[in-house]
């Protein structure tokens, strides 16, 4: 590993202080050879709030280290950096990873859809920390439940305390439902939630049972609450963002819709949510004002808008790369200062859209110090220039600040690659990632030499090293992909 930390930089927790140039050493010699380094540790630290163990040292150590991952792919993970899988519903058609999450044992579970022959249905896959199927998993490191008769598929998962799954998604059942799952560690269903682990809901929008209730993506609030966004038929018959708060057992607490934030009297859609810690819930995505603006929500804990900020609740940006078409945010993040950082994309003149990157005040508009007036674009960055389509899917912010993102663009060759970058926290290219470039792309991960790779989710592992989570064209159609850089 790589180690930045400054000798000079003292550990401490409250109370508990290490001698600085010693406690810089011993901390790497945890991660290295931690039976050596904490007997010389026990000598060296004065215990007073928290132990000289793996479990009271080791979240110190790491903050202290500060990895700061070179952005490069890690032959550790399955000896490529990087593991596929296809057919988990035996339909040999389309498997597709939506989102991602690491557990605190760093298994890595993704959540998704395979093609049975018929429909997609709703998937979950669970890798281990080396890059293999984890079988206590199902037995099979997958598991396939369909949630409606119809076509489905998972768009957000979470780990809870107790080591459940929760997922969230769209069913085709009468209408298109939200639903939610929740998988023991073993991927059993959890009789615990509704009986039967899995409940559609209809109608969060308030359309009065409308055809619509798609999912976007989800979180989960310190108390276990489920926090899913996405889009539904409202009450004037047009489709309005909606976020859901549900209980630990599978109830409805309460949903918020909103329409019209941008003006247009058109389509809302909610599409990424974060908790800020003030328990705030702030919803990114976008609604149409004449053209789709970016938006960004936030609602109070028991559900309301929350009207400090920028004086609605709401907030909307349009044409950040200039085309005066199409804006969205598809992903967000909330930094240690309070800002919003929402990714996406803006549509350039042509057009043809860029990676878009906007930043927030905890008051709601845009900061200035943040590359030009509170928003990046950029485009171009896989090979291909004048057609280029560069779309941001994951972000994630380090424990230094900085931002990082993933997607796709399209290269050289006219298809498209895995993309990550990562913005110093003013918005500019890290000159310190993937070999001074800023960012890194991959191709071919299933083997198809001219498809496309796509990330569609993005975390931080505890130990600093970057998770993405996508899908990768093989000869025929698509395989879900798990990356690791270190």
């Amino acid at each position: 590993m790589r180690v930045d930390a400054p000798l000079a930089t003292p550990l401490e927790s409250g109370r508990h202080v290490c001698i600085a140039r010693r406690a810089a050493l011993l901390c790497a010699l945890v991660l290295a050879t931690p039976a050596l380094a904490l007997s010389c540790m026990r000598a060296d630290c004065q215990q007073t709030d928290i132990q000289c163990s793996p479990a009271g040292i080791l979240p110190y150590l790491r903050e202290t280290l500060n990895y700061n991952a070179l952005g490069e792919l890690d032959p550790d993970f399955n000896g490529t950096g990087f593991a596929v899988h296809h057919n988990a519903a035996g339909g040999n058609g389309a498997d597709r990873a939506n989102a991602l999450t690491v557990a605190a044992n760093g298994s890595i579970t993704l959540a998704g859809e395979s093609f049975d022959g018929g429909n997609n249905q709703s998937t979950i896959w669970r890798f281990t920390s080396s890059g293999q199927l984890d079988t206590t998993l199902n037995g099979a490191g997958f598991r396939v439940r369909a949630a409606a008769a119809g076509a489905n598929g998972l768009f957000g998962v979470r780990t809870d305390a107790s080591g459940a799954i929760v997922a969230i998604g769209s069913a085709d059942a009468a209408t298109t439902d939200l639903s939610v799952l929740r998988f023991l560690a073993n991927g059993a269903d959890d009789a615990s939630f509704a009986g039967t682990g899995l409940v559609l809901f209809d109608d969060v929008a308030g359309g009065g049972g409308g055809p619509t209730d798609e999912a976007r993506g989800m979180t989960l609030a310190s108390d276990g609450t489920i926090l899913a966004v996405g889009q539904g038929t409202g009450p004037s018959a047009t489709l309005d963002m909606y976020l859901a708060r549900i209980n630990t057992t599978g109830g409805l607490i309460g949903a918020t819709p909103h329409h019209d934030a941008a003006g247009g009297n058109s389509d809302d859609d909610g599409i990424a949510v974060a908790v800020d810690s003030s328990g705030r819930y702030v919803v990114a995505g976008s609604s149409f004002g004449g053209t789709l603006d970016m938006a960004v929500w936030r609602i109070l804990p028991g559900g309301g808008l929350d009207t400090t900020f920028n004086g609605t609740g709401f907030f909307t940006h349009d044409n950040a790369a200039g085309g005066s078409a199409s804006d969205a945010g598809y992903a967000i993040a909330i930094d240690a200062q309070g800002r919003i950082v929402v990714a996406g994309e803006s549509e350039r003149v042509g057009p043809y859209p860029s990676l878009a990157l906007w930043r927030l005040t905890p008051q709601g508009q845009l900061d200035p110090t943040f590359g030009t007036g509170g928003f990046v674009t950029r485009f171009g960055d896989a090979g291909e220039v004048a057609t280029d389509s560069s779309r941001a899917r994951g972000l994630a912010i380090d424990s230094r600040g900085r931002i990082l993102v993933c997607g796709s663009a399209i290269n050289s060759s006219f298809d498209g690659d895995m993309l990550i970058w990562r913005f110093l926290e003013n918005g500019q290219l890290d000159p310190s990632f993937a070999g001074g470039a800023g960012y890194l792309q991959h191709h071919g991960a299933a083997g198809g030499a001219f498809g496309d790779d796509r990330c569609n989710a993005l975390q931080i592992t505890a130990d600093g090293r970057i998770m993405l989570a996508g899908n990768s064209d093989n000869s025929a159609d698509q395989d879900s992909v798990v990356w690791r850089l270190r």
